[in-house]
């Protein structure tokens, strides 16, 4: 008998609630299907696992969520297909939007205090299905007016996790202007938002990853710099995952420094505020 498309993805979703409740910090509420809702009323597209920040009131309603308690929001897939990154892409922008920008910290300005990302037991794409979404994801990218837009993480259950990564490039005392040349840098830096992934590098151990081990990572690094009394555990899952996982860039975009408030962009032109936390 053909199993109901709805119900598998509803099985789907709540495999995936389940697996982020038993491995989060149980302060944090994970649940499914709901919409989230900016100050001013705009509510977002339909999101299926939505994790809670820690205090949110019980009291509110089950489906509508307010964005100043959403940690962080996840489409999740059966089946992941070439359409679906530009979909998510797209989600994530109209969810980044709800949330109010931050200043004074470069990791406030480039990340939103909404994480989104995409969860996938498997994938339809059957030739070269890591370096298909490499592309699909620089492609994504391509289209985001902002580093705060960017898809968080995007994982593949029985394949990979791809994660961002921003990174600040000042000028440096030696090889700035081949540094320059490779990324594509002004002349006074950039700011490099990244898409890692496990990759196979050449005279390196070729032990894959468990993609849902580098999710929870990811996750969790979000959380401990969100919620900081949650550092020393994201730490351990960081230091363990190190043995196991080569990452290598595989889609990355520049921007100026001109994207910071004035106060921030211009510590970070006088090296007073490096890459880092905070």
């Amino acid at each position: 008998m053909r199993e109901d498309p709805g119900t598998a993805g509803d099985e789907g979703e709540e495999t995936w609630r389940q697996l982020l409740a038993d491995w989060l910090p149980p302060e944090l509420a994970v649940v499914t299907k709901g919409r989230i809702i900016g100050h001013n009323g705009v509510g977002s597209p339909l999101v299926d696992v939505i994790v809670l920040r820690p205090g949110y009131p019980v009291s509110l309603s089950k489906k509508v969520h307010l964005a100043g308690g959403v940690l962080a929001a996840f489409e999740c897939k059966l089946t992941l297909r070439p359409g679906h990154v530009n979909k998510a892409a797209e989600t994530s922008r109209a969810i980044r939007a709800l949330a109010l920008p931050r200043e004074g910290t470069p990791y406030e300005e480039l990340r939103s205090p909404i994480a989104f990302g995409v969860l996938a037991h498997r994938t339809a794409i059957r030739r070269d299905p890591e370096g298909r979404v490499d592309a699909l994801l620089n492609s994504a990218l391509l289209t985001d007016d902002h580093p705060r837009e960017a898809l968080d993480v995007l994982t593949v259950a029985n394949l990979a996790t791809w994660r961002t990564m921003a990174v600040l490039m000042t000028p440096q005392p030696q090889a700035w202007e081949a540094t320059r040349a490779m990324h594509g840098l002004p002349e006074e830096g950039g700011i490099q938002l990244n898409y890692m992934r496990w990759y196979p590098w050449a005279g390196m151990p070729a032990v894959r990853p468990r993609p849902l081990y580098n999710l929870i990572e990811h996750l969790m690094s979000i959380v401990a710099l969100e919620v900081p009394p949650y550092r020393p555990l994201a730490e351990y899952w960081s230091r363990a995952a190190r043995d196991e996982s080569n990452a290598r860039s595989i889609a990355s975009r520049v921007w100026p420094f001109s994207i910071l408030s004035e106060p921030v962009a211009n510590a970070v032109r006088r090296g007073r505020l490096t890459n880092g936390p905070r």
